[in-house]
């Protein structure tokens, strides 16, 4: 019986050592979902703020405690941040904040010149045929007589490729007003402008996309377009992968607004784009109807699913 209380005593240690270790476990399970969920939280995105009022020091200053400023538009009140993925709702409430969102995904070199000038005697293709421009039947070739003639088109899109002289007749590009963004995403960057590397596409989506405008040579063969003889403005907003963010298409729809107002005030100007994504982004909305107010027509793919 003298060996009970010893027992007892064991007994009573033990099981304070198992309590201990289990709250000790406890706290390290609250510690790693704290850490997860902070690392969560401080995921760096791009984040694309659009203000209520006009940008100004004042509220650059106070958006650069929640990120970093990568870029400033101006024209419609955007600014685009990169900052920590748990700032998004704190940007929201602030008080000159409109709307404020991640920049959102957007997925759509010598060289040999082509001698004429357009294709509007070009052979006719099942897809113009589809839109009424062409006939494949006997009868006329062209069921569209307007043909695109004093008509700025800016496709945003990857660019065009290096041997895009070989597909286009030179009168048709501008290459005086050709660009090229970059950047965006946040962790990627600033929006950043590259004037030439508009001409340098390796992904082909844009050259394939103002074939379709213009017609284009193929092997010398001319084919015909929906506006032969329209001019292409390229505006490359997406990459070499052929595909790109929200504000850099943001970017490029006010550059083409900006001409608009300017330059080609005279000129109609329609913009394309061949290109989406899941998110609606407040930014493009946004630079979508700075562009209309300027007089810009736009024209958007509706997909490739029927």
């Amino acid at each position: 019986m003298a060996s009970t209380p010893s027992l007892f005593h064991h007994q009573e240690e033990y099981m304070k050592r198992i309590v201990f270790s289990l709250a000790l476990i406890v706290c390290l399970l609250a510690a790693t979902t704290a850490s997860a969920s902070a690392a969560s939280s401080g995921k760096m995105i791009g984040i694309n703020v659009l203000l209520n009022t006009d940008v100004n020091d004042a509220i650059l200053a106070d958006l650069g405690l929640h990120g970093k400023v990568r870029d400033v538009v101006v024209e419609i009140k955007l600014v685009t941040l990169q900052a920590a993925e748990g700032e998004l709702a704190t940007i929201r409430a602030l008080p000159y904040v409109a709307a404020a969102n991640p920049d959102a995904r957007r997925d759509g070199a010598p060289i040999d010149t082509v001698s004429t000038t357009n294709f509007l005697n070009g052979v006719n293709t099942w897809d113009q045929d589809a839109i009424n421009v062409t006939n494949l039947q006997a009868g006329p070739d062209r069921v569209v007589a307007y043909d695109g003639t004093g008509v700025y088109v800016a496709v945003l899109d990857t660019g065009l490729l290096d041997s895009w002289r070989q597909y286009f007749p030179q009168e048709r590009i501008a290459t005086q007003y050709g660009i090229a963004f970059g950047g965006g995403g946040g962790e990627q960057g600033g929006v950043s402008s590259q004037p030439n590397k508009w001409e340098h596409d390796q992904n082909s989506h844009g050259t394939h996309v103002t074939s379709t405008i213009l017609g284009y040579s193929l092997r010398g063969a001319a084919v015909n377009g929906t506006a032969p003889m329209a001019t292409i403005i390229p505006v490359k907003v997406l990459n070499q992968n052929g595909s790109g963010w929200s504000s850099v298409v943001a970017r490029g729809i006010v550059y083409v607004a900006d001409l608009k107002a300017g330059p080609l005030a005279d000129y109609p100007v329609v913009i394309n784009m061949s290109l989406g994504g899941s998110d609606l982004d407040a930014a493009e909305k946004a630079a979508i109807d700075y562009a209309i107010e300027q007089g810009v027509i736009i024209v958007a793919s509706a997909g490739n699913e029927g």
